[in-house]
């Protein structure tokens, strides 16, 4: 019964993760309502983990356990973010918190969380793939045609993580994983199944990626139990410490250009103005941005 719900609370944060990155297809309001939703089933799915986390000191650590314990603690700090941030921008579900500034950090938290949550998410659901193929062979270890399926299921997660990598690129995802950019780039030319497609594509590449990584880490030997260990919790926090540091300082934007920084161009008027070449605004969420009154008729 256990396992069952397991299964139920793991399947629905799969569903709803695609759905959150479509915010501006939802809209903002759907958009906080379901994070909401998404945050109580994160809450309880860590409740029916509680026995992993009793017993995260204890015990040999080998290299897989190091992977898993890796990719769990850098997952719950990432959903930590989300939330916290989800909370302070909220404009409907918790508007009524007494909270003031802070938004345009959250927003660019928010950004960076999200799209590093999808990954972490999709790599902690294949290094755990292992389960639904075992459910998968006892269904079919009576089955004549057990290894045709099981190549079959090959040559789909092949062909899922290769158009996997083309939406990576497609939807640049580097610029939102590096904050190269503040906000989110839509294609206007993209059908709501299109983007859903996309974002189930790049879970599937690195739910492959994670899934055949832990089969190779299970073959590793040689590395001392405790040096596994240490590495578990080290490289989490070094990566939460280096993040910090980075957006702190090399991830500040450059001053705007002015009169001050750009050499005055000549043109034909000799007017005394400075000409200042002009680059590309990506507009962010309407809602979320308020860059336009309640009178404007769009």
């Amino acid at each position: 019964m256990k396992a069952a719900v397991k299964m139920m609370v793991d399947m629905s944060l799969l569903v709803m993760l695609p759905v959150l990155m479509a915010e501006i297809l939802t809209g903002q309001e759907f958009h906080e309502w379901l994070g909401t939703a998404m945050a109580v089933v994160l809450i309880l799915h860590h409740l029916l983990n509680i026995n992993w986390l009793k017993h995260i000191g204890k015990g040999n650590y080998t290299p897989l356990r190091s992977l898993i314990t890796i990719i769990n603690l850098l997952l719950f700090a990432d959903m930590s973010i989300l939330m916290i941030s989800g909370i302070v921008m909220s404009g409907f579900v918790f508007e009524w918190l007494p909270i003031s500034g802070g938004m345009v950090l959250s927003r660019r938290l928010h950004l960076f969380a999200s799209h590093w949550g999808l990954i972490l998410m999709a790599l902690h659901t294949g290094v755990h793939w292992s389960r639904v193929v075992r459910l998968g062979t006892k269904f079919l270890e009576k089955s004549e045609s057990e290894d045709e399926l099981a190549w079959l299921a090959r040559g789909l997660a092949a062909a899922i993580s290769i158009f996997g990598v083309y939406a990576f690129i497609q939807q640049n995802m580097s610029d939102y994983l590096f904050l190269k950019t503040a906000f989110v780039f839509w294609d206007e030319t993209k059908t709501a199944a299109s983007f859903l497609t996309e974002t189930l594509s790049i879970m599937g590449l690195f739910i492959t990626i994670g899934y055949y990584g832990q089969k190779q880490m299970k073959g590793l030997k040689g590395m001392k139990h405790k040096t596994a260990k240490y590495l578990a919790f080290l490289i989490p926090i070094l990566v939460c410490i280096g993040t910090i540091c980075w957006m702190m300082t090399g991830n500040r934007a450059s001053p705007a250009d002015s009169w001050e920084t750009t050499p005055s161009v000549a043109t034909e008027v000799n007017d005394g103005y400075v000409l200042i070449p002009g680059g590309t605004f990506l507009m962010g969420s309407p809602e979320r941005e308020a860059w336009r009154d309640n009178h404007t008729v769009l």
